[in-house]
């Protein structure tokens, strides 16, 4: 049972802590400000990398030589600014493999300053739900790995080959509907918008 002072403490304190609550919430104003600006510099970065020479990238060229039906995303992730690179190929109807690279932006956010070192997912499938024609879901086989910047110049050495990293692929093992997950990751691909689209000019359909 809770004493009477302290009953009788919280009863008068409780109009002054929701008072402070309120006081320390952002007003309206202030989040519009703050979406604005948070759309401004998003917007910056997006050009920034959609203008970057891909060929040019660390690791990305490599990536997409190895698998160039590989998909290009854009993501945040920890330890990175935003966006920073995602790139996923799937191999053999049975697993995904994906790469992130941490991109680094100017002050102004309208440059970018570097790259960092490859974070590398090797991603087992073991089966695949439907939902109509499209992807419902997945379930997680045996096989999930993760490694660095080491690993992935063996994996770039060997072409491809990840039984340098100990890792064997059932080849022969396709997954039913996997078609689905190739389909739902092309429909995330990042479509680098033409000149005219980013500049907002161009001529525009009737």
């Amino acid at each position: 049972m809770i004493p009477l002072r302290t009953f009788i403490f919280f009863l008068l304190a409780a109009p002054v802590f929701a008072q402070a609550q309120k006081a320390n919430e952002p007003t309206q104003e202030e989040v519009a400000k703050a979406f604005a600006e948070h759309t401004r510099v998003s917007t910056l970065r997006h050009s920034a990398l959609d203008a970057a020479d891909r060929e040019k990238v660390p690791h990305l060229k490599e990536f997409l030589v190895l698998f160039p039906n590989a998909i290009v995303r854009y993501l945040s992730f920890a330890d990175a600014d935003f966006p920073s690179l995602s790139i996923t190929t799937t191999l053999h109807d049975r697993y995904e493999f994906n790469m992130r690279i941490p991109v680094t932006y100017s002050e102004d956010n309208q440059k970018i300053l570097g790259y960092g070192s490859p974070r590398c997912h090797l991603l087992e499938i073991e089966s695949v739900a439907r939902r109509g024609d499209v992807l419902g879901g997945t379930s997680g086989g045996d096989l999930q790995k993760h490694f660095g910047d080491a690993e992935w110049k063996a994996l770039v050495k060997s072409k491809g080959d990840f039984s340098v990293l100990g890792y064997e692929l059932n080849k022969d093992a396709h997954v039913p509907d996997f078609e689905l997950v190739t389909k739902h990751l092309k429909s995330l691909e990042r479509q680098i918008p033409k000149p005219a689209e980013q500049d907002g000019g161009g001529k525009r359909d009737k």
